[in-house]
């Protein structure tokens, strides 16, 4: 093509483009500081934490765990979860030993107690002994049982912190893990996630040294794409959702 031609075609564009701008009105100023609501790309206020999920935010997260093979279950008060604890020990004997966070939840629920009337064997990560201990003793232990500090709706993705008395290793090494969840630790997805630890950095609070995301059981899968669960993990999750907060 020559440059006269490509001259021409360059013109004939920009004459189109101005054809079509010159009937529109210049936007005011009143424009521009209220631009028309299209409703496209509108974002959801952000829940904050100690703002309780909306009802349609924990039925998101139900479905999504259920999705990715993940037992979802709300208790009423301590004592149904409880029980809720209890039943998965009884379903199968091999279940005992128990290993659990050093966390306020696991004491406010009454777990340890609850554990010791149905017969278990609880080890807490503040019991005496070395870390590699605590780690031998999980990989032994039939439970683990473990809080959580957010939950992802739009995932199904429970998010969990390192620090003191929150040995990874409860949430990855037993067969059955129980992670315990408050209405007002789920929060939508990515985006409100990374919001909030960011105000949480900003306040000063700082983050912890690594940061685990667990969505439903462990899965693995082989050259011929056949899927296996809990072969580096868990074989089985579940969530106990606290419809109130412990007294």
């Amino acid at each position: 093509m020559s440059r006269l031609t490509l001259k021409s075609a360059r013109e004939e564009i920009l004459a189109k483009v101005a054809a079509s701008t010159a009937s529109r009105p210049a936007p005011t100023p009143a424009d521009i500081e209220r631009p028309q609501d299209t409703g496209i790309g509108r974002a959801e206020p952000i829940k904050r934490p100690g703002q309780e999920a909306p009802a349609e935010l924990i039925k998101q997260l139900e479905t999504e765990l259920t999705r990715v093979g993940a037992c979802f279950h709300i208790a009423s008060d301590s004592i149904a979860a409880c029980d809720y604890i209890r039943g998965l020990l009884a379903k199968d004997g091999r279940q005992n030993p128990v290993v659990a966070w050093r966390d306020p939840i696991i004491h406010e629920l009454g777990i340890v107690d609850a554990l010791a009337e149905a017969g278990a064997q609880l080890f807490l990560d503040d019991d005496p002994g070395t870390p590699d201990e605590f780690t031998a003793r999980s990989a032994r232990a039939g439970i683990g049982i473990s809080g959580v500090d957010y939950a992802l709706a739009d995932s199904g993705t429970l998010v969990v912190f390192s620090g003191s008395g929150r040995a990874r290793s409860v949430s990855l090494l037993p067969p059955v893990h129980v992670a315990i969840l408050k209405p007002e630790q789920i929060v939508s997805g990515l985006d409100d996630l990374f919001s909030v630890l960011g105000a949480e950095s900003v306040d000063g609070n700082g983050l912890a040294s690594a940061i685990t995301f667990i969505t439903g059981p462990s899965r693995t899968g082989d050259i011929e794409m056949t899927l296996v669960v809990g072969v580096h993990g868990p074989q089985q999750l579940h969530v106990i959702l606290l419809a109130t907060n412990p007294a």
